[in-house]
């Protein structure tokens, strides 16, 4: 394994509203509006809709080059029956749900794998510390005549 971060977890981590914004050159309240209406895949660190939010470069890249960006009209909302609102904005929430769900599952994998090799390579060093110290004793040892004279 290597020891640069970012072989180990996914690059390219963008953790803002601004951050997001800037990477798909448009303005935050755009940004927030295409997550809301648009299906932006943008992650949250809480269940708040006021969470921290963080978003992966290649997800954006990929939302962009598959999604078509069409304001729907008043009319065409208005056309719409209210069943199929519903389901479509069900489903696309579990879709939602699920997909988050997996890239915390991943994220968490990630954080535990870079905790256990931090905590192995801070273990390697004070076992190499000890055997440089030879784990030598706070006082000086007695030797046998001191131990027969008492």
């Amino acid at each position: 394994m290597a020891d640069d971060p970012q072989e180990v977890g996914p690059s390219n981590l963008l953790n803002s509203w601004k951050g997001i914004a800037v990477f798909l050159d448009r303005g935050v309240r755009t940004v927030q509006r295409w997550e809301k209406h648009n299906q932006l895949p943008v992650h949250r660190y809480g269940d708040s809709p006021r969470a921290a939010v963080f978003a992966f470069e290649a997800e954006l890249l990929l939302w962009l080059h598959t999604r078509k960006l069409h304001k729907v009209s008043d009319d065409e909302v208005r056309k719409a029956s209210h069943d199929e609102v519903r389901k479509a904005s069900h489903d696309e929430e579990r879709e939602t749900i699920r997909q988050q769900f997996s890239n915390m599952r991943t994220a968490d994998l990630i954080l535990r794998a870079r905790l256990f090799k931090y905590r192995a390579r801070e273990l390697r060093r004070e076992s190499a510390e000890l055997r440089r110290k030879k784990l030598k004793a706070p006082f000086p040892a007695p030797s046998l005549g001191e131990l027969n004279q008492q």
